[in-house]
């Protein structure tokens, strides 16, 4: 392959990947846009976040207990 067809190569990937980041950005202004406009969406699912972090920590100390209990007796 002559250095002027890997140069072309190159220069095709660098374009592709300069699109991509185009489209990604745009992506995320319109997420972006979607998420400003219905916050209350994420409140929702930080507080459903929140829950499950709570179950798996009651869970945790609840198998903790038992561990202890089992050692102890």
């Amino acid at each position: 392959m002559s250095p002027r067809r890997r140069r072309r190569k190159s220069d095709d990937d660098l374009l592709v990947a300069l699109g991509g980041l185009v489209v990604v950005g745009l992506m995320l202004v319109k997420v972006g846009q979607w998420v400003w406009s219905h916050w209350w969406v994420l409140v929702v699912l930080g507080l459903l976040a929140l829950l499950a972090l709570a179950g798996w920590a009651y869970r945790q100390v609840d198998q903790m207990r038992s561990a202890q209990l089992r050692v102890g007796a």
